[in-house]
């Protein structure tokens, strides 16, 4: 994260402004895609190795059930982010 000044004031502190970035948010993204395929590479070595019957589908279920709780985890900790970022600037301009 890079920092701009913004104004200077008479007691010389600087104030700053954050800037956007979502370099953090492609990073977590491949992430999870690279945990989907590596859980779906997992469950066809299972299937493969002897797991028969309703039990690979509920694995498969399963796994789409958990990437289905990264997906949502993953984005409520980005919104939340967000807005705790949001208002920490509304939090700093009620104090100045």
């Amino acid at each position: 994260m890079t920092i701009n000044p913004v104004l200077t004031s008479s007691t010389s502190l600087e104030r700053y402004l954050p800037e956007n970035d979502n370099s953090n948010y492609f990073k977590l993204s491949s992430i999870a895609q690279n945990i989907a395929r590596y859980a779906g590479t997992a469950a066809e070595y299972l299937g493969a190795g002897g797991i028969s019957g309703p039990y690979n589908e509920l694995i498969a279920a399963q796994t789409e059930a958990q990437m289905q709780l990264m997906q949502v985890s993953l984005q409520s900790n980005l919104s939340r982010t967000e807005h705790e970022t949001k208002m920490a600037v509304v939090r700093n301009v009620r104090v100045a």
